[in-house]
């Protein structure tokens, strides 16, 4: 029986060598001591200075104990030298008593590098011969020579080996393993414990339900869940909940269980019930926040889970965390690293090792590196990662042993070409005459064998093209596009719709910038200028939008303020068609009415109707082009029947009649012309046709029924004919993890619910406070809902285009993929058993029905209330304001006044912003809060909580402190902490001028925090940032996929676990023929012919879809800052109403999921400026307007027929968009042609910007004491951002000057540090070195 993992609390004995996680005078960090006895839950350790009693939970075991095999690192690691630890060396100093080479040494574990093979182990020899031929396995004994050499015995005999002449078989004593076949004894998948014995023929026993036998190694697959990993279950209940960490602690081989510690209890599982964590023991992590304890940059090691928390150990001592509080650090033990510098120690082109972290007495974020002239302690931001890991190493060692057919550890032509010919399988792969030139070109040294590295440097070399497309698919395409390793980090989990990120490789800013380019119009123009009827019209049609929109607009705010109707004031007009109001409003619209007001467009003569003014017919003519080709795609139709299509297109009035005009072959390719190449719109260029129509619609309605004297019954989503289709995703019933019921009152009209009061619309205007969220799991949509309400003063107005209360209809304005669009809904809403109000409502007026109207109408725009059962706030605002968004993760607590501003300025710009809360693990607030919420959610510190969405609504300030207002959607449910309601904090001065009641009964659910609260419990700020009618754009349509089946290849080898199953080796073919969502899918084995289920983590899905763009702008680049927006929008997958069924319950569960997709921008120089791997609905970046013209490139990996819109957006001027042809092997070709340089750019970069992001964090730390030094910091970061984005060798030179060697002296002075010279010293390093790179 194998034990545990040595930091396993259970697996801690007598003579166990190890650390104390705490620390004090006598025992300072990095201090080993050894167990003296057991005393329950405690031990009794005997460190250099003192013996002391410690819980066996806060030991952290060292990775040396007696008998452990060790290199010496203090002049190199060498493989030839080869030592045993002994024990203590008993001496004061914290030393291990190694032996080696028949002495005996004294060495702190610092200088120690863990040998790969131990005592016990199995290996391979990498050779063969007559007493040990190929595949014998043999198996380490405790026998170390004084030569460095170990004893390993095989089945004919003993004998010593240096340990790099042997390979470490990935089948360990204890080890789980799968049998590649089955018989009658051992069932498909069956998985059995390797015992640790091997026989007379090589081969290793291992025990299956039944029996024992003997196996070849090879026949073995190791199981992904081994012991002491942490894992997740794919399902919860009331003892596991969703997301609990566990950790393996056994295996009952009789039944093929796992067994499983979670916090509540031990349960046998399946292994493919189970998800392996991206945090493993052992793993060297960061903190996403800081404080006192753990600075900014301290590495952490993950020790032993703790109640399913990481239990850490950190630097200054050990604290337990949440897995989404920390991430990975980019560097783990055993990792391959480079030096971004070099010297005379560490020579440009060395490779180190990483060998764990050091820790001295106030910090901890250096590693440990091993180079090979010695060992030094090095900062993680100087060092460059190879992405080849030991485990990678040992992978490829293994894979040559395999077709190395005479075992001499090199490959000859004839294996090579077998190589190739499998890597892209039997159809794909490289002919043998390729394979055999390319095998030339590769034997340098001409000796007819080739070596690991040779063919590592053909992997990463410029192949041919064929080459290339071999191992994009062999490797899998996020590999070779640089993106390797990104899921692992991520964490991706299937069955879920928790939130997840997609990492953008772009300009890194604090926040996104909506910067107006200064105009000379602008100039005299503000929020008081006076703006009449012809001037609005005709400044909205310079820049794209139809008379009809601005003039109904117009109308629309002179009847809301009661005005003459002539005059209106800009500040008044800012919140129109889509405008973000208040002062960012204002400005977006200054420069084209200041163009206007001083005569550079001629004003528009309103008595001539818009067909006769050519202008209006020819915006109309290319609004109504797009519009056309967007609703033929929209419902799959064929653009060359777009003649056929035109009479059904919901087109504007104006847009109709100019394209009648077209004769139909005229239409047809006009239409297709405008499908491949496109021109500057308005951002808002749909909102009049989507109005219009909607309104026409309505009025229809509105006169039809009151013709037959009924109200209006909404036929495709009525709850009195079909409830399940109405509320479920399937149309039948709730599917897993759904929370929708039933209303238990059944439906009424909303104006017949009695409430006591008049039913009204809205009392006075739309607010914030109105909005009450009800009994179903839709916060983020109430949320966003209430952050619409308050940011854009016109909202309801615009959303609600027409309705009738009398009969019951409503039209509501929607955005799909930046057109705008529209439901028509009835007022049928859901009631409780009082027949009162079942979903959301108003929460001032009870008789209020916007709420109820809005939510009901994107309940239809979702297809059901499942779809709406849990999702993103950002989403809810996408589709009724359409734009951008993102997300702020809170700063330390040191820079919550950095964040407060951020935010501020993110509010005064106009951004719509909600949050959400998670409780800390450490702080003042942390393990606080109790209780669940009104749909489960976890009470957190003070009455907040976790997993729901909040609305922020503004800033404030009170005599120096920085505050947030933050709003719940229960209408309750209020912060009680520091500045909430109650809170002394406040003085009665400040209470007036914010509106604050101590004495009130009834709570609305906004409260104030104070920015060092907020950063402490704030999991992140989500923005969306929209574009208003000045906004340029223009659009590109398609669509991804295809109709199943789908193509992947195997990324890792898998075995069945069960008989509906398919197993497969990596690099093999699959056919995917359903189910392409959940974590597994469903097809064919191509080699075997077997069907049945697999894993989506094990697969690569192929990448089928490859699209290419030439964007072109004019009038942009009035500055060099001036900066363009590049978006990729996916069809909305919840409007898509799929769902799956999960392979472990065989129940129903909505398909919220996209597939991975890829954006990559490329400057007029050919250099990639963004890249960016998403799955989410859409992904954008912002590049230099000078940096065009650009080439844009999209791929996407097999999926089902999806549209996707690729949009460009810019505050003035033209822009111009056209597609280009490419086939996908020409798309590997281009895209990888520079991959090596610009990935090798882009990582010089990446670290360039963590040192200058480090230096405004240091000038932040100086601005309260040392306003002066930290403005001058602020500016040498800011000017080193620019010549850092344009890649310029004045760095270096600016570096260098005096200016920024003055600012490092003075912060020296008041720091007493150098860290701000070597900082700037560094980023001038960098680039010195990217330029000698990359020319």
């Amino acid at each position: 029986m194998p034990e545990l993992p040595d930091d396993h609390v259970d697996s801690i004995k007598e003579g166990t060598l190890a650390y104390w996680m705490s620390q004090d005078e006598d025992v300072p960090r990095g201090s080993i001591g050894e167990v003296l006895e057991l005393d329950g839950e405690d031990c009794v350790v005997q460190f250099p200075k003192k013996q002391l009693k410690i819980s066996a939970a806060k030991l952290n075991v060292s990775d040396f104990q007696k008998g452990t095999y060790v290199h010496l690192t203090d002049d190199g690691l060498s493989d030839e030298m080869l030592g045993e630890v002994k024990g203590l060396s008993g001496e004061e100093d914290g030393k291990l008593l190694i032996e080696i080479e028949g002495e005996e040494k004294h060495v702190k574990p610092k200088y120690l590098f863990k040998c790969d093979l131990q005592v016990g182990m199995f290996a391979f020899w990498k050779k063969s011969d007559d007493d040990i031929p190929s595949g014998h396995l043999g198996q380490v004994l405790a026998d170390l020579n004084e030569k460095g050499k170990v004893k390993v015995k095989f089945p004919n005999g003993s004998w010593r080996f240096r340990p790099k002449d042997l390979v470490k078989s990935h089948v360990q004593p204890g080890s789980y393993v799968q049998w590649t076949s089955s018989d009658d004894d051992i069932a498909v998948g069956e998985i059995g414990e390797a015992t640790g014995e091997i026989n007379d023929s090589g081969k290793v026993r291992v025990a299956f339900s039944k029996d024992t036998w003997s196996f070849k190694v090879d026949t073995l697959i190791a199981l992904e869940l081994q012991l002491g990993a942490f894992v997740k279950w794919q399902n919860h209940d009331d003892d596991v909940k969703k997301g609990e960490l566990g950790q393996v602690v056994g295996i009952k081989v009789s039944q093929g269980r796992l067994r499983v510690q979670f916090s509540k209890g031990r349960w046998k599982f399946k292994a493919n019930e189970l998800n392996l964590c991206r945090i493993q023991p052992g793993s060297l992590v960061l903190w996403s926040q800081e404080d006192e304890d753990i600075p900014k940059g301290d590495i952490g090691e993950v020790i032993r889970l703790d109640d399913g928390k990481l239990s850490i150990q950190w630097p200054k001592g050990h604290w337990s965390m949440r897995m989404n509080e920390i991430r990975t650090c980019g560097f783990q033990k055993g990792d391959r690293v480079q030096w971004t510098n070099s010297d005379d120690d560490i020579p440009e082109g060395d490779i180190g090792i990483i060998m764990g972290v050091k820790y001295k007495e106030d910090s901890g974020n250096k590693l440990y590196v091993n180079w090979p002239k010695g060992r030094y302690s090095m900062d993680p931001l100087f060092l460059q990662a190879l992405n080849f890991d030991a485990d990678g190493a040992d992978q490829l060692k293994r894979a040559f042993k395999r077709f190395d057919k005479n075992g001499d550890g090199k490959l000859s032509e004839e294996e090579f070409v077998h190589v190739l010919g499998q890597l892209g399988g039997s159809e794909n792969g490289l002919a043998p005459e390729e394979c055999k030139k390319l095998f030339v070109a590769l034997d340098k040294d001409d000796n007819g064998k080739l070596t690991v590295s040779e063919f590592i440097d053909y992997v990463f070399s410029d192949a041919s093209s064929a080459a290339k497309m071999i191992l994009a698919d062999g490797f899998g395409l996020d590999a070779f596009l640089g993106f390797a390793g990104q899921e692992e980090e991520e964490e991706r989990e299937y069955d879920s719709d928790d939130d997840d990120r997609s990492e953008m490789k772009g300009l890194p800013e604090d926040r996104p910038k909506k910067s107006v380019v200064p105009s000379e119009s602008a100039v005299g123009i503000d929020g008081d200028t006076e703006v009449s009827r012809v001037e609005w019209a005709t400044a909205m049609l310079s820049v794209g939008v139809p008379r009809a929109a601005a003039l109904t607009s117009f109308e629309a705010v002179t009847q809301e303020i009661e005005g003459n109707g002539e005059v209106l004031k800009l500040k008044d007009l800012a919140c129109e068609l889509n405008g973000m109001g208040g002062t960012a409003g204002v400005k977006e619209l200054c420069p084209c009415i200041g163009s206007v007001k001083q005569g550079h467009v001629a004003l528009i003569d309103l008595d001539t109707p818009s067909e006769e003014v050519e202008l209006e017919r020819e915006l109309a003519r290319k609004t109504g082009l797009d519009g056309l080709v967007f609703e033929i795609l929209y419902n799959a139709r064929s653009l060359e029947k777009a003649a056929e299509e035109f009479p059904k297109a919901k087109l504007s009035a104006l847009e109709k009649k100019v394209l009648s005009e077209m004769s139909g072959e005229e239409l047809v390719n006009a239409v297709q012309e405008t499908s491949q190449s496109s021109e500057s719109l308005s951002a808002v260029a749909s909102w009049q046709r989507a109005r219009e129509n909607c309104q026409r619609e309505v009025q229809e309605i509105i006169d039809q029924c009151k013709a037959d004297g009924k109200k209006y019954e909404d036929p495709d989503f009525n709850p009195l004919e079909n409830e399940n289709k109405v509320l479920y995703v399937d149309k039948k019933k709730p599917g897993w993890d759904c929370t929708v019921r039933y209303p238990e009152g059944g439906w009424k009209r909303a104006p017949d619910i009695k409430t006591g009061r008049h039913p009204v619309l809205v009392h006075d205007r739309c607010d914030f406070s109105d909005v009450k969220q009800g009994h179903i799991g839709d916060c983020f949509f109430v949320a966003a809902l209430a952050a619409m309400a308050a940011s854009r003063k016109s909202f309801l107005r615009q959303a609600l285009v027409a309705y009738d209360m009398d009969v019951g209809v409503y039209g509501v304005m929607f955005c799909e993929e930046m057109h705008f669009t529209y439901e028509i809904i009835d007022d049928f809403v859901g009631v409780n058993e009082n027949e009162y109000w079942h979903f959301a409502r108003s929460a001032t007026r009870v008789s209020e029905l916007w709420v109820s109207i809005i939510e009901k109408a994107y309940f239809k725009h979702m297809t059901c209330l499942e779809m709406c059962d849990g999702g993103h706030s950002v989403e809810s605002i996408f589709s009724f304001l359409g734009g951008v968004s993102g997300k702020y993760y809170p700063t330390k607590l040191s820079e919550a006044r950095r964040y407060w501003k951020t935010i501020h300025e993110a509010l005064e710009d106009g951004e719509v912003l909600t949050n959400s809360f998670e409780p800390p693990s450490k702080g003042k607030y942390a393990n606080m809060g109790e209780g669940e919420g009104q749909c489960g959610e976890q009470g957190m510190a003070y009455g907040l909580h976790d997993g729901h969405a909040y609305t922020l609504l503004r800033t404030g300030e009170v005599d120096g402190h920085h505050l947030l207002c933050i709003r719940n959607p229960w209408a309750s449910g209020e912060w009680t902490g520091p500045w909430s309601d109650k809170s002394p904090e406040w003085t009665r001065e400040a209470r007036e001028e914010f509106g604050i009641r101590k004495d009130r009964k009834h709570l609305d659910g906004a409260f104030w925090m104070e920015d060092k609260d907020f950063v402490q419990l704030a999991e992140r700020v989500n923005y969306n940032i929209t574009f208003g009618p000045t906004w340029q754009c223009v659009a590109q349509y398609g669509c991804f996929g295809k109709a199943p089946p789908f193509q992947a290849l195997a990324r890792n080898n898998y075995r069945a676990c069960e008989d509906d199953e398919i197993s497969f080796k990596r690099g093999e073919k699959l056919e995917i023929s359903r189910n392409p969502a959940g974590s597994w899918l469903y097809g064919v084995h191509k080699p075997s012919g077997k069907e049945g289920y697999f894993r989506k983590k094990d697969v690569d899905m192929r990448c089928e879809d490859t699209f290419k763009y030439e964007l072109k702008v004019s009038d942009v680049a009035v500055q060099s800052k001036a900066r363009i927006t590049i978006a990729v929008f996916r069809e909305n997958q919840k409007k898509a109403r799929e769902w799956y069924t999960r392979k472990s319950d065989k129940k129903h569960y909505k398909d919220t999921k996209y597939a991975d997709a890829y954006l990559q921008v490329h400057g007029s120089d050919g250099r990639r400026i963004c890249k960016t791997r998403f799955y989410k609905r859409h992904a954008w970046c912002t590049v230099k307007a000078s940096s065009g013209p650009f080439r844009i490139y999209l791929s996407c990996e097999s999926t089902d027929y999806k549209r996707f819109a690729l949009y460009a957006f810019t505050p003035a001027g033209q822009l111009w968009c056209k597609k280009l042809e490419i086939s996908r092997m020409s798309f590997i070709t281009e895209v990888g042609a520079t991959n090596a340089a610009d990935t090798i750019r882009e990582n010089i970069y990446a670290q360039t910007t963590d040192v200058v992001n480090e230096f405004i964090s240091l000038g932040y730390s100086l601005l309260d004491d040392h306003p002066q030094v930290a403005e001058s910091v602020m500016q040498v970061a800011s000017t080193v951002s620019d010549y850092v984005e344009a890649g310029s060798d004045q760095v270096r030179d600016f570096v260098n000057s005096d200016q920024v060697q003055g600012v490092t002296d003075k912060v020296k002075d008041i720091m007493n540090s150098d860290r701000a010279r070597q900082l700037t010293n560094e980023v001038g390093n960098l680039m010195n070195r990217a330029s000698s790179w990359l020319g």
